[in-house]
């Protein structure tokens, strides 16, 4: 183990699960400022960790990867062509390069998600779903029925966004308060799940509802406070607790058979989510792995140092090692690539990235 890395343990089936799914899976540390790619080497489960201030929300489309952190959103690519100039003797497959940054502001940005035109995203200072362009820090584009104007006061604690043939169908907010903060007064009772097209509400009297994911015609999400894994029928208007993990679960992906649940490590000095009733139940960080057929957890990754809370999770499909360039990294600034066409100068071809092994 490299010093500056996380020690952590998993199941034995963990990187045949990701071998077979041919995914990785990349996580937001946002307290731990790090993001980390897991990825699976034969029997062996590999991680690349970048820095990365305060990582929130991170949206996956085709070749892209976007990160909300801090006061920014920034879209990163992956050129087959730059990868294989960079890589030099790395095992990587992808990695991804930064392409376009939006200056947001402090607006805690939570949730994003690529449309079928644009980045949408939860603003949770402002109380609604935003996009960018080069203009403006954000647009409003949609707030609850209940949010009378639009102050940077996190009125509802506004967080998770489902998406539904690219646009925006679901939300969670941990109340639905109109004033300052509202939410905090009684967090594990007030949580709600709206329907953003016709901007009702669906399910109310939740646990801290957070990472709503449409998977199989379903809106799956967590209730982060009883630590259950819940499912909304949209047809029907049910909703039934489908696992009870005993942990704070916030953070959710899917791949084909399986669902993957980030769960986090409450700090004692957290003034919202100390007194939770799961706070006391895990020491460590970690990933559940549920399996969609058998209802049950089939495998998990546990950090024993180094990361405490997760925010948000994602699968990336067909990527068996990946890693990110961050702007600070020289190869960022030597590296070119244009359609058809990439190439680095005035730089060593290999890429210092670490691979961390257990």
């Amino acid at each position: 183990m490299n010093k500056d890395t996380h020690t952590f343990e998993y199941s034995e089936n963990l990187a045949e699960i990701l071998s077979t799914e041919n995914v990785s899976i990349v996580l937001s540390a946002y307290h731990d400022a790090k993001l980390i790619f897991v990825s699976a080497d034969g029997n062996q489960i590999l991680q690349s960790p970048v820095g990365c201030a305060k990582p929130m929300g991170i949206g996956v489309h085709e070749n892209k990867l976007a990160v909300a952190n801090l006061d920014k959103l920034t879209v990163y690519a992956h050129s087959e062509r730059l990868a294989n100039l960079v890589k030099g003797d790395s095992p990587l497959d992808t990695i991804y390069f930064p392409r376009t940054t939006f200056y947001t502001g402090p607006v805690d940005v939570h949730d994003i998600s690529f449309g079928k035109k644009d980045i949408w995203a939860v603003n949770t200072k402002f109380s609604c779903l935003v996009t960018f362009d080069i203009n403006h820090s954000y647009t409003p584009r949609w707030k609850p029925h209940f949010i009378s104007e639009l102050r940077p006061e996190d009125r509802c604690h506004l967080n998770g966004l489902a998406m539904q043939n690219g646009e925006p169908a679901y939300v969670t907010a941990l109340s639905q308060t109109d004033d300052k903060e509202g939410w905090r007064a009684d967090i594990v009772k007030t949580g709600v799940i709206l329907d953003v097209q016709n901007n009702r509400t669906v399910l109310s009297g939740l646990a801290m509802p957070h990472s709503p994911r449409l998977i199989n015609n379903k809106l799956y999400f967590l209730q982060s406070a009883i630590g259950e894994l819940s499912c909304y029928n949209p047809e029907d208007g049910t909703s039934e607790t489908l696992y009870n993990f005993d942990a704070f679960v916030r953070g959710m992906a899917a791949s084909q058979n399986y669902i993957y649940v980030a769960y986090s490590k409450i700090r004692e000095t957290s003034k919202t989510f100390a007194k939770l009733p799961v706070a006391r139940l895990r020491n460590n960080s970690g990933v559940f792995v549920y399996d969609i057929r058998e209802k049950k957890i089939v495998s998990e990754l546990i950090y024993k140092t180094g990361i405490s809370e997760i925010y948000d999770i994602q699968t990336l499909p067909n990527t068996r090692r990946c890693s990110l360039i961050t702007e600070e990294n020289p190869v960022h600034r030597n590296a070119v690539s244009m359609p058809g066409i990439a190439f680095v100068h005035k730089i060593d071809k290999k890429i210092n990235i670490t691979h961390d092994e257990s």
